[in-house]
């Protein structure tokens, strides 16, 4: 599928160089945004295991746990939108530290929650601080990366994957042992570190000689030239994409313990080994897309996910897991390529704007394969709930095969000099 390469893929697989990026005077802010990035994860991961704690404990249907998670991922993604704005208008750290304010007083109030309307409360709170993480660190990579953009995205999502695979299972560990609430005191005391990070740097000035900067261009005329066909496939692939993970990370501990009858710590644990294949795939997943383009990445792992998820058919255990880390290391290893993809289609004078979009799409309308999962499972079981999944990653790939025949851009992360890119 890819072509032959004059330089061996090495050097991604060596993590002591990705710590090199942090050497450099871009160093501070990708440490900024890579550290609020795994925070946000783990919120965000931690919340689905706290929420089956309180079904448990409270006897309650699948239904209203998997709505209030949904609002949850609806406020994650529509907030982020409004953040892609303001970091278009102000620049990426002042919105930034706004999120964290908002998520560390979500942090204290869910700290102190005892039944599931308070927790339905301050986690819709919580969705709106977090939904401004991921629009200020995309944007803000993409824009201290140009030369090689697919490793800045690759090392922010590696530093990020340290927040998905530890709170599942440390939020499990929690909630069985003492109470659920006791993981966001955790993480209320990593907040606060970060708000005071981010508010050094509030004042300081993004300088570099291969810093890209906004063209001069009014911002309603640019985000004009921003709806086009190619933009409307990426984040309908965004859609689906978000729709089959989201589903899984937020399912995953109910299906071990209705389906599997496990524990709720057994299926953290399934999940958090999920995301642990992550960490090679950001890798890898970076250096193809500079390698290659973002769009071969794309069709091969997408080919991958949807075999992983086959396998997680079976109630068998062992196919179950291998399935799942054949998910996690593909969703993952095409995560780099997505977002080099966005940033390619885009300007930078909208590009927060986009990836709020993209966001937007990708965990605001994941909520559609989640309540059908909580609906259907009310009715039939929880078996149902990775047929449904199956049918998004099929419509994944689908879309990236639509866009393979679309998209004419750059096979690389920044163009030689006088070449032109040609987007349909």
């Amino acid at each position: 599928m890819f072509p032959k390469s004059r330089k061996p893929i090495n050097t991604y697989l060596d993590i002591r160089a990705q710590s090199l990026i942090f050497m450099d005077s871009k160093g501070k802010y990708l440490s900024l945004v890579s550290y609020n990035h795994a925070l946000t994860h783990g919120v965000v991961l931690s919340v689905p295991i706290a929420a089956n704690y309180i079904q448990v404990e409270s006897d309650m249907s699948y239904t209203p746990i998997f709505i209030s998670i949904s609002l949850f991922i609806f406020a994650y993604g529509v907030g982020a939108v409004f953040a892609g704005y303001l970091i278009d208008r102000m620049g990426v750290i002042k919105p930034m530290f706004i999120g964290m304010v908002l998520t560390t007083i979500s942090m204290f109030g869910l700290s102190l929650s005892n039944n599931f309307q308070l927790f339905s409360f301050w986690i819709l709170i919580a969705g709106c601080g977090l939904s401004f993480a991921h629009p200020s660190g995309l944007t803000l990579v993409s824009q201290l990366f140009v030369k090689n953009r697919g490793k800045g995205m690759g090392t922010f999502g590696f530093i990020g994957q340290f927040g998905q695979f530890v709170p599942p299972i440390a939020a499990a560990a929690i909630g069985k042992f003492f109470f659920w609430n006791y993981i966001f005191l955790v993480f209320l005391f990593l907040y606060i570190c970060a708000l005071i990070f981010c508010g050094l740097l509030l004042s300081s000035e993004i300088k570099g000689e291969d810093v890209e900067k906004p063209k001069r261009m009014e911002y309603s005329k640019a985000l004009g030239a921003l709806i086009s066909g190619i933009v409307l496939l990426v984040l309908l692939l965004t859609a689906m994409r978000g729709n089959y993970y989201r589903a899984i990370t937020s399912v995953l501990t109910y299906y071990s313990n209705d389906v599997l009858e496990l524990d709720i710590l057994t299926g953290a644990i399934f999940l958090s080994v999920m995301l642990l294949f992550g960490l090679p795939g950001h890798l890898l997943g970076g250096r193809l897309a500079d390698r290659y383009g973002p769009i071969k990445p794309l069709v091969v792992f997408s080919v991958l996910a949807v075999i992983g998820i086959l396998l997680c058919l079976s109630l068998n255990i062992i196919l179950l897991v291998t399935g799942l880390c054949i998910v996690g290391f593909s969703f993952f290893s095409a995560q780099p390529a997505e977002n080099v993809l966005t940033a390619n289609v885009s300007s930078l004078n909208v590009r927060g704007t986009l990836y709020g979009l993209k966001f937007l799409v990708s965990f605001g309308f994941s909520f559609i394969a989640l309540i059908l999962i909580g609906v259907f499972g009310d009715i039939y079981s929880l078996t149902i709930a990775f047929f449904i999944i199956l049918s998004f990653a099929v419509a994944t790939l689908f879309s990236v095969l639509v866009i393979a025949r679309t998209y004419k851009g750059p096979e690389k992360s920044k163009p030689e000099k006088d070449e032109k890119w040609d987007f349909e």
